[in-house]
C-alpha cells in the first residue's frame, strides 16, 4: 500500500513539474522585461558649460547600470544616428556630407580643367543646399552657386554662369567678390549681376534685442550683430535668424517692401543663469518632449533622459528630463543645485539614484502625480488603457496560492490513498 501511495506522490509531483516548466518561465519573463529597459541619455549642448554636461551624461551612463537593471545606449551610436538625420532633416535629397563630397569633386575637376564633370557636380551641390533649410545652408549654397558660375563660365555656358550669380545676389546681396581671388571677367560678372539688384526697388531693416551683440543672420549668412542696421535691402523675402549664447535662437521671415523700414525688436529668453534655466525649461517643456521623443525614436530606446548642466561661479544646477517613449510624455523634470566647486560629484550621485527610482515608475500608475503637466501625454495611453488580466499581479498572486495549496492538497491525498481516514500530519515548507 506505501508503494502504491508512494507512485501517486511521484507522478504528482512529476506532473506537477512539467506543468511549472510552461508557467514559471512565463513568470519569470515578464517580471524581467518589466526593468528590461533601453535608455538613451542626451547631453543639451547650449553654449553653456556643455563639457561639464558631456563628462555629466558620461557618468550617468556608467552609473545607472550598477543601480539597476538597465541597457544604456553607447553615447558614439547616438551620434552617429542623430547626426546623420540631423543632416538628413537639413537636406532631404542627399545629405549635407553628399553635397560637400560633391562640391569639393567639382573643384578638384575644374582645376584639372575637366569642365563637364565639374559643371555636372556643381550643380549637383546646389540643387542639394538648395533642396535644404535656407537658415542652415545659405552659406554652403553661396559657395556652391559661385562654383557653379566659374566652372559655367570656363565651360562657355555664360547663361549658367550669370543665373548662378544672379542667384548669388539674391541670396546675399551684400556679398562683395575678392577682386585678388578672382580673375576679372568673374568680377565683372558678378558685380554686374549685384549692381542691377541693388539699383532695383530696396527697403530697409533694423534688428534690435534685449540684449545687444546677438549675431544676425540673412538666408543663413551671418551679416552683423546687434543692433544692427541695413539702410539698403533689396525687396523680397529673407530668412532672418538671431542667436547669441545663453540665449533661445530666434527664426522667422521676413519682407522687405519699397521704401520701408522694416524694424524687428525682440527680446531673447535666457537659459544660463538658475532662474533662466528653469524658467526656459518651463516655457520649452513641450519642444524638449518633443525632442526627447524623436531621440528615442531614432534609437528605438525605451525612454530617453535629457541632461543639462550649468555652472555659473561656485553655484552648479543639474537638469534631467525623463521622457517615455511608449506614453508619449514625460516624468516631470529633476532640478538638483549644488556646489560648483565641491559638490559636483555628490549631485550626480543624487541625480543618478532619482533617475533610477524616476525609470521605475509607470507613468500608469497615477498619471497626475508623475506626469510633466506642461509636456504631452497621449490621456488614451495614459487613463483609459485597461491592463490585461493575466498581466495583473493579483492573477499571479492566485495562481501561486492555488498552485500551492494543489500541491499540499495533491500530497496529502496521494498519502491519504483515497481509502479509509486516517490521522497523521504532513509538513510542506516552500521557498
Amino acid at each position: 500500500m506505501n508503494s502504491v501511495r508512494f507512485k501517486r506522490v511521484i507522478a504528482f509531483v512529476a506532473n506537477f513539474l512539467v506543468l511549472s516548466w510552461h508557467i514559471f518561465p512565463t513568470i519569470s519573463h515578464a517580471t524581467q522585461n518589466s526593468y528590461d529597459l533601453s535608455v538613451v541619455i542626451w547631453p543639451q549642448r547650449d553654449g553653456t558649460s556643455d563639457d561639464t554636461t558631456n563628462d555629466v551624461s558620461g557618468a550617468l551612463r556608467k552609473a545607472l547600470p550598477v543601480i539597476m537593471p538597465v541597457h544604456i545606449i553607447g553615447s558614439q551610436i547616438t551620434e552617429d544616428v542623430l547626426s546623420y538625420h540631423q543632416k538628413e532633416a537639413l537636406v532631404p535629397t542627399g545629405g549635407k556630407n553628399e553635397a560637400e563630397k560633391t562640391l569639393a569633386n567639382a573643384k578638384e575637376h575644374y582645376f584639372q580643367f575637366q569642365y563637364d564633370e565639374a559643371l555636372a557636380e556643381s550643380s549637383r551641390a546646389v540643387e542639394i543646399y538648395s533642396a535644404g533649410s535656407i537658415s542652415e545652408n545659405g552659406f554652403h549654397l553661396q559657395d556652391a552657386l559661385i562654383t557653379q558660375a566659374i566652372i559655367a563660365k570656363a565651360a562657355g555656358d555664360a547663361a549658367l554662369a550669370k543665373n548662378a550669380f544672379d542667384r548669388v545676389v539674391s541670396l546675399n546681396p551684400f556679398y562683395r567678390i575678392d577682386k585678388k581671388l578672382f580673375p576679372p571677367s568673374i568680377v565683372e560678372m558678378f558685380e554686374k549681376s549685384r549692381s542691377t539688384l541693388m539699383q532695383g526697388a530696396s527697403g530697409s531693416l533694423k534688428v534690435e534685442t534685449d540684449p545687444q551683440a546677438a549675431e544676425v543672420f540673412l538666408n543663413g549668412i551671418l551679416q552683423g550683430v546687434t543692433p544692427f542696421d541695413l539702410p539698403q535691402v533689396p525687396v523680397g523675402s529673407y530668412t532672418l535668424l538671431i542667436k547669441t549664447n545663453k540665449y533661445q535662437p530666434v527664426t522667422k521671415t521676413i519682407t522687405i517692401a519699397d521704401g520701408e523700414k522694416l524694424i524687428v525688436k525682440e527680446k531673447l529668453t535666457w537659459t544660463n543663469t538658475q532662474t533662466g534655466k528653469k524658467s526656459s525649461h518651463t516655457q520649452n517643456a513641450r519642444a524638449e518632449i518633443e525632442e526627447g521623443l524623436r531621440i528615442a525614436d531614432l534609437l528605438k530606446a525605451d525612454k530617453a533622459v535629457l541632461i543639462d548642466c550649468d555652472e555659473n561661479g561656485k553655484v552648479g544646477t543639474l537638469y534631467a528630463r525623463i521622457v517615455d517613449r511608449q506614453y508619449r510624455a514625460a516624468h516631470r523634470p529633476v532640478v538638483v543645485e549644488y556646489d560648483a566647486v565641491e559638490g559636483r560629484a555628490q549631485a550626480v550621485a543624487d541625480l543618478t539614484e532619482t533617475l533610477a527610482s524616476l525609470t521605475r515608475i509607470n507613468l500608469l500608475n497615477d498619471p497626475m502625480k508623475y506626469l510633466d503637466p506642461d509636456g504631452l501625454g497621449d490621456p488614451i495611453l495614459l487613463t483609459g488603457r485597461k491592463r490585461e488580466f493575466y498581466k495583473k499581479p493579483i492573477f499571479w498572486g492566485a495562481i501561486g496560492a492555488a498552485a500551492a495549496g494543489a500541491i499540499a492538497g495533491g500530497i496529502a491525498a496521494a498519502l491519504s490513498g483515497g481509502g479509509s481516514p486516517r490521522t497523521g500530519a504532513v509538513a510542506v515548507q516552500f521557498k
